[in-house]
C-alpha cells in the first residue's frame, strides 16, 4: 500500500532525443558535460493494464518502479507530445512492496474509475534500463539529463532502449532545445516522441483509441 497523504502530482515537461549507443560515452565527455559528475542507477519497471489494454485506450500509463530497493507507483497521462518535447501529467505513490495499490487510483481528479476495472489490471510489459544522470544549469533553467540504456520488454519480444532525455526542473523550457541543439553538436540526437510505454504496448499488438482521461 501506498503511505497516506504521500500522493505527489506534477506536471512533466521533457525532451526525448534518441542516442546510438556508441554515442554514450562521446557525449559524457563533451564540453558540456565533461565537469559533470553522474550518478547511476538500475530502473526495473513493471507496466500494468487490463487484457484489452483499458489505460492504453485512455492515454494512460500505470507501472512500478524500482529503484535501490525502494518501490514507486506512477500513473502518467501520455498529455501532448511534439518533436521530442512532452507535457503530460503525472501521478507517484510510495510502496513498501511492489505490489499495485488501487485504492489511490480513485482519486476523483484521476477519473478512471468509471472507465477501469481495477480489479482487471496485470502486468503486461517490462523496461529495464540503467539511467546515467546528472543536473545541469542552462539558459537560467535546471535540466536533469539522463542517459538511458536498456530494453523494453513483452512476452518474448524485446526492443533496445537508448535514449537521452532533458528534464526541466524549473526555468524557462526553451532552455532544453538550447541545451539539446548545443549537444548535438558534439554526437547525432534525433527528436523521438514515442515514450518507452508506448514501445511496450507497440510489442503486445495494442492500438490506442482517442478517449483521454
Amino acid at each position: 500500500m501506498a503511505e497516506t497523504g504521500t500522493t505527489s502530482m506534477h506536471t512533466e515537461i521533457e525532451l526525448k532525443l534518441l542516442l546510438a549507443p556508441e554515442q554514450r560515452q562521446k557525449l559524457m565527455q563533451s564540453a558540456i558535460l565533461c565537469n559533470h559528475s553522474f550518478d547511476t542507477v538500475d530502473l526495473d519497471n513493471t507496466y500494468f493494464d487490463t487484457p484489452d489494454c483499458t489505460l492504453h485506450s485512455l492515454h494512460a500509463a500505470l507501472r512500478i518502479r524500482s529503484i535501490n530497493g525502494q518501490y514507486v507507483q506512477t500513473l502518467k497521462s501520455r498529455g501532448v507530445s511534439q518533436c521530442g518535447l512532452s507535457h503530460r501529467q503525472e501521478w507517484e505513490w510510495p510502496l513498501a512492496h511492489p505490489v499495485l495499490d488501487l485504492t489511490v487510483l480513485h482519486c476523483p481528479e484521476i477519473r478512471l474509475r468509471d472507465s477501469v476495472d481495477f480489479a482487471a489490471l496485470q502486468p503486461c510489459f517490462r523496461t529495464d534500463f540503467q539511467r546515467t544522470q546528472t543536473v545541469i544549469a542552462w539558459s537560467g533553467a535546471t535540466i536533469e539529463l539522463a542517459i538511458d540504456y536498456g530494453e523494453v520488454k513483452a512476452g518474448e519480444q524485446s526492443e533496445v532502449i537508448s535514449e537521452l532525455e532533458l528534464e526541466l526542473k524549473s526555468g524557462p523550457e526553451k532552455a532544453l532545445a538550447t541545451l539539446a541543439k548545443t549537444l548535438a553538436a558534439t554526437v547525432p540526437l534525433t527528436p523521438f516522441d514515442t515514450s518507452k510505454a508506448q514501445r511496450g504496448y507497440a510489442l503486445l499488438g495494442c492500438c490506442a483509441g482517442t478517449a483521454r482521461i
